[in-house]
């Protein structure tokens, strides 16, 4: 595994939205209960374009992941793209956000059928999480893989199916 630390370029930033874009939905977790010792999960839909050290997700004002970061802000994300063998798992800080110019901005189809009484309605909430860490696993492309299985499967090496990295981005 390799470790970096502060690489909050944009090289790092284009690396992780490569892997996230294509899967499209995350599983946020939420720290919960009393002295936050339980954590939620749920489903969540991305809406943004590119990343710059931020996700964001819709949510309602009442739902229970908006009750939960306004207790406790510390979040992770996961993503898992079973086609092509990625994993990024995401650390952060969220707040619940009423910025009309960026729900303007992010606001889009699939957004308006989860809250039909639109984007001015006093319920939307976006979830803004600061990604401060990050790790990924990224699998060699299948021909990759199965030379690295053939060579190690000739000599005593493993085979190197995937890269994996942390990356320190606060």
């Amino acid at each position: 595994m390799n470790k970096a630390s502060h690489q909050n370029d944009q090289e790092t930033f284009d690396k992780l939205w490569k892997l996230i874009e294509p899967i499209k939905k995350g599983m946020l977790h939420t720290l919960a209960g009393s002295n936050a010792d339980e954590i939620h999960s749920r489903p969540m839909q991305n809406v943004q374009d590119s990343f710059n050290g931020k996700i964001y997700f819709f949510t309602n004002k009442d739902a229970s992941q908006a009750e939960e970061i306004r207790e406790e802000s510390s979040v992770a994300v996961s993503y898992v793209d079973v086609n092509d063998d990625n994993y990024v798992h995401l650390r952060g800080t969220a707040i619940t956000s009423t910025d009309q110019a960026l729900i303007n901005e992010l606001w889009n189809r699939y957004v308006e059928l989860w809250f039909p009484e639109g984007k001015y309605s006093d319920n939307v909430r976006l979830i803004e999480i600061t990604v401060t860490a990050a790790e990924y696993w990224e699998s060699h492309n299948k021909a990759k893989q199965t030379w690295s299985t053939i060579k190690a499967s000739l000599s005593d090496e493993r085979p190197d199916m995937s890269r994996n990295e942390e990356v320190n981005l606060s």
